[in-house]
């Protein structure tokens, strides 16, 4: 069971803000090869596959065996059946899709950034069910375990704002100050964890009266954050810093710092928990980070601006959105059965 710690005063923060510059310095910087420690990661791309106009965000139907990807520069959300690794429907949403998120039934949300909205499908008939208004440059989205409350981070607000699943309603607004991008749900579900790019930080948000009840220090441009498969640890995105900070969801100490290419877009968990996956769109690659020891072990080439990636089911499939060159990369990873 997840509990929160006590809330910090100030100086307490002030402390784990310098424990964090110690660790990043104990860590020093991968190599720029990194080779070491073997990995499991595959060494290239296995296929490409040509999707609408930039694409960012990807989700995976799992009951449908079906991807889907938001073509933020054509406001369409291209289909992928990944049995042919082929676009086989796209759908014509409008504005600018960013984000999407499976609701682990037959529901896609979608935030659309340039009409401030989250748009509902279906994806049994691919119709649309409700659009919602929301507040200025809606980002990430988190769905509560229970499915009935979503919450939705913004680029040019200084809330995270909470929508009703159910009947597609907004309920509530969490100050966050400005710019609460990413979010992330503990999990049980009492607590999401808020990025906010401008001040640097993480808001710890109570689900259950959505309070503000900590505040934790992240590195430069925290844009995203995620719970790793042991539920026990959460990884902050600092993608203006080229890493992640990893603390523990029981005391949030620093425990690790995953050092990566330059600019990363987005963490994904391999389910054999021992190693992180980062699409860096700099140079267009996908880098591996090793749990145990947190160094970047490998480095897969990819498409251009490279933004999210997502695993199939059973996850020996990852599939990474591209937004330079209008594409999803295909790759294909390793697990030893011993391991799984």
């Amino acid at each position: 069971m997840f509990s929160k710690p006590e809330s910090r005063e100030a100086g307490g923060i002030l402390i784990l803000a310098v424990a964090l510059a110690i660790f990043l310095l104990a860590c020093g910087s991968p190599p720029g090869d990194p080779t070491w420690p073997p990995s499991q990661f595959p060494d290239e791309e296995k296929e490409t596959i040509q999707v609408g106009a930039e694409p960012i965000g990807i989700a995976v139907d799992y009951s449908l065996n079906r991807i889907y990807v938001t073509n933020h520069g054509d406001g369409t959300v291209s289909v992928i059946d990944p049995d042919l690794n082929e676009v086989i429907s796209t759908i014509d949403v409008g504005g600018a899709p960013y984000d999407v998120l499976w609701d682990g039934s037959d529901r896609l949300f979608i935030t659309d950034d340039e009409n401030d909205r989250v748009v509902v499908l279906r994806t049994t008939d691919e119709s649309t069910l409700a659009e919602i208004p929301v507040g200025l440059t809606p980002r990430r989205m988190a769905l509560l375990p229970t499915g009935d409350l979503l919450y939705v981070g913004h680029r040019f607000e200084h809330e995270v704002w909470v929508l009703d699943a159910s009947d597609y309603t907004v309920v509530d607004s969490v100050e966050c100050q400005f710019g609460p991008v990413g979010v992330a749900v503990s999990p049980d579900g009492d607590y999401v964890f808020a990025t906010t790019y401008v001040t640097e930080d993480v808001r710890v948000i109570r689900t259950s009266d959505n309070t503000v009840v900590d505040t934790l220090p992240a590195l430069d441009g925290p844009t995203s954050a995620g719970i790793m498969p042991d539920e026990q640890h959460l990884c902050v995105l600092n993608t203006d810093n080229d890493n992640f900070t990893v603390l523990d969801l029981q005391t949030y100490n620093l425990v690790g710092v995953g050092n990566v290419d330059d600019s990363p877009q987005d963490l994904c968990f391999l389910p054999d928990g021992e190693h992180v996956l980062s699409p860096c769109s700099v140079n267009g690659v996908v880098c591996a980070v090793e749990v145990e020891t947190w160094w970047w072990c490998d480095t897969v080439q990819v498409g251009a601006e490279p933004q999210r990636i997502a695993l199939l089911d059973p996850p020996d499939w990852a599939y990474v959105t591209n937004s330079g060159d209008n594409t999803v990369s295909v790759l294909g990873y390793y697990i030893d059965p011993q391991q799984q």
